[in-house]
């Protein structure tokens, strides 16, 4: 008989520590329904670890864990991800594999060079100085109006209209962040998360949930998003292809959210997501919700398949 994985649900944390605690609990409560062994355990904000009210020490609790699960930081910095990946605990809801050593500047190229279509961007790095050369080039690159969204998550975006406004905005953002500029098209955005190898399918995909917002407003956490339920099935076939294309084109071996908007040459890529945020209300547990997948059956079923590979490996060996 297979033993109940024990999986380890960090919450908590200081940078959205309340929604990090009440997803957490959801994961929590899932795993045990689902078949997980749960170790609940609460980061404070001084990023002091904690289970059932008392005091831990991570590498301890890492060394007894088969895999984790972090609702806490979706980011690779974290201390603790060293220390789970050198005592070989796998990470759920994260793919490694994704090229997303890339920039989005370069992952956008790639995507082009498989004949999909992705917004231009020319990024600008923290600290850069703001020529009228670059600045120029976007004119003769990317037609305005344009937004402007910090690449870390340091500063909401922003939409501009001129070049004046275009050099005034990326003198102050890029004090802060690295920064890209991108066209801004006023339309929809969409998003879509695919699972490769769930529900004996080979791409698994929800359905896809439309940002609502009013002309030269950019999406945000706080945009309302409209499950798309209304599709035909030509419009769906569609989506469906564009999305397979990009799972062709970059080989991910998890999940990952596609953002896109519809236009006259077809559907064009604004953003990918390897590691999506999976806080309570966000695009990614919203786009889990319109086909009644749950996260942590999803995650369960990830480890699973990872044990599976790795005896076949090993036999093979």
């Amino acid at each position: 008989m297979m033993m109940r994985p024990k999986i380890l649900v960090l919450r908590g944390g200081s940078k959205n520590h309340a929604l990090s605690i009440v997803t957490g609990a959801h994961i929590v409560g899932s795993l045990h329904l689902y078949g997980g062994e749960a170790v609940d355990v609460y980061i404070d904000q001084e990023g002091s670890w904690y289970k059932n009210g008392l005091l831990v020490e991570p590498l301890h609790t890492l060394s007894y864990v088969d895999a984790y699960i972090d609702t806490v930081n979706q980011s690779s910095g974290e201390a603790y991800h060293g220390m789970a990946e050198r005592l070989g605990v796998l990470r759920l809801l994260h793919s490694k594999k994704f090229p997303f050593s890339l920039s989005r500047e370069m992952l956008f190229r790639v995507l082009r060079q498989h004949k999909i279509l992705a917004v231009e961007t020319v990024v600008f790095r923290k600290g850069e100085d703001i020529t009228l050369e670059k600045t120029r080039d976007i004119f003769t690159r990317i037609l305005a109006p344009y937004i402007i969204r910090s690449l870390h998550g340091a500063l909401s975006g922003v939409v501009v209209h001129t070049h004046k406004e275009l050099v005034d905005k990326l003198q102050i953002m890029t004090e802060v962040d690295d920064v890209e500029v991108t066209h801004y098209r006023n339309a929809k955005t969409r998003s879509i998360v695919a699972m490769p190898s769930y529900r004996d399918e080979e791409l698994y995909l929800t359905l896809p949930l439309e940002a609502q917002v009013i002309k030269y407003e950019k999406p945000s956490k706080d945009s309302r998003l409209l499950p798309l339920s209304y599709l035909s099935s030509e419009e769906k076939k569609s989506i469906h292809y564009f999305v397979r294309q990009i799972y062709e084109a970059l080989e991910p071996d998890s999940l990952f959210l596609v953002d896109f908007v519809t236009t006259k040459r077809g559907h064009m890529v604004t953003g990918i997501t390897a590691s999506p945020n999976i806080l309570s209300g966000g695009r990614f547990l919203e786009s889990l919700a319109t086909t009644g997948t749950d996260i942590a059956h999803y995650a369960l079923e990830y480890y699973s398949k990872k044990q599976k590979n790795n005896v076949e490996n090993k036999d093979q060996g």
